[in-house]
C-alpha cells in the first residue's frame, strides 16, 4: 500500500563520493512509483548539490529542494533545533510520512511500504550501547535514517510554547554568564508563560539542555500514549546503526531495510554483506 511519503536528505556541504554513492542507493526504492526526494538546507548548498544529484537518480524519482536558514545547518546543536521546529514539519505537511536520510544512511532493500503500513509514529535504528545516560529507558531510535508521521509530529509540537529562533540565536550555552542571562530574561518567562497559559514547554526544555533530537522525540512518543514507537523487533527489521554485527544477530541474521553510518560503525560487518559499499 502506498502513502505519501517525502525523503528528506539534508545537506550542508559539497557532497563527496561517498555522500552520493549513499544517496543514490535511494534508487532502490523502485516500488514508490513516484518518490519525492527533497534537498534541505540552506539555499546555496541545495542549490549547488541539486545540480550533481539529479543526474544520478532514476526517472521515477522527484527531485525537489526546501531553503531553510543556514543557521540551522552551523552545528549538531542547530541542526537539533530545527528538528525540533513546528516550521520544520509544517513545511512538509503536505506528505504523511517523511523518511530522513541523511547523506551517510544507505539503503539496503526494496521494503519501506512495509514500514509505512505499520503507521508507527516513528520509528529508526535500535541503540544497543550501554551507559549513555541520555538514553536511559530508551531502545530505540536513532533519527539519522528515520520514518515520521508527520501529523502526529506537527500535532506534539501545536501545543508547545515556542522561544521565537531569533532569541535562540543569542544562546551561547558554552558561555556561563550567556547561559545565566538567556535563563533570567528569555527561558524563565516563557517557561512562565507556558504554565499560564496550560502549554507545553518540552521542546523548548530539550533545546535549551542541547539534547539531540531524536533521544526527545523517542521518549517523547514513549511517553504519550496517543503516538506510537516502534517495537525494538521491527526497528531491527528497519535499521541498524551502532553495534551491527550484535544487531545482526537479534534479526535473525538478517540485513534491514537501511542503515546509518556504515562507515562509522564496524565498516568491516556492513563491506562483508554489501561488497560495493565504499569509504
Amino acid at each position: 500500500m502506498n502513502q505519501s511519503v517525502v525523503v528528506i536528505v539534508p545537506v550542508y556541504k559539497v557532497l563527496n563520493r561517498s555522500e552520493i554513492q549513499s544517496i543514490e542507493s535511494l534508487n532502490k526504492l523502485e516500488s514508490q512509483s513516484d518518490l519525492h526526494i527533497c534537498l534541505v538546507g540552506s539555499d546555496f548548498f541545495v542549490q549547488l548539490n541539486n545540480n550533481q544529484l539529479s543526474l544520478v537518480f532514476s526517472n521515477f524519482i522527484t527531485l525537489k529542494n526546501e531553503s531553510f536558514d543556514e543557521g540551522y545547518f552551523k552545528d549538531v546543536v542547530s541542526y537539533n533545533r530545527l528538528l525540533l521546529s513546528n516550521e520544520f514539519y509544517q513545511r512538509f505537511k503536505s506528505y504523511e510520512y517523511m523518511l530522513i536520510f541523511q547523506t551517510d544512511a544507505f539503503i539496503i532493500k526494496d521494503s519501506l511500504d512495509v514500514f509505512i503500513d505499520k503507521a508507527y509514529t516513528y520509528i529508526g535504528a535500535p541503540w544497543l550501547e550501554a551507559n549513555v545516560p541520555e538514553k536511559e529507558g530508551l531502545s530505540l531510535g536513532n533519527g539519522g535514517f528515520s520514518l515520521r508521521h508527520i501529523p502526529s509530529f506537527i500535532k506534539a509540537l501545536k501545543y508547545n510554547l515556542t522561544i521565537a529562533d531569533a532569541l535562540w540565536k543569542f544562546y551561547y550555552p558554552a558561555n556561563n554568564w550567556n547561559r545565566k542571562l538567556f535563563k533570567l530574561f528569555i527561558y524563565f518567562p516563557a517557561q512562565f508563560l507556558s504554565k499560564i497559559q496550560g502549554r507545553s514547554f518540552y521542546f523548548e526544555k530539550a533545546k535549551y539542555n542541547q539534547m539531540n533530537e531524536d533521544v526527545v522525540w523517542s521518549q517523547f512518543i514513549q511517553d504519550h500514549k496517543e503516538f506510537t514507537l516502534s517495537s525494538l523487533e521491527d526497528a531491527l527489521l528497519f535499521s541498524f546503526e551502532t553495534m551491527p554485527r550484535e544487531c545482526y544477530r537479534l534479526n535473525n541474521n538478517q540485513l534491514p531495510f537501511g542503515c546509518h553510518a556504515p562507515k562509522k560503525h564496524d565498516f568491516m560487518f556492513w563491506k562483508s554483506h554489501i561488497p560495493s559499499l565504499n569509504l
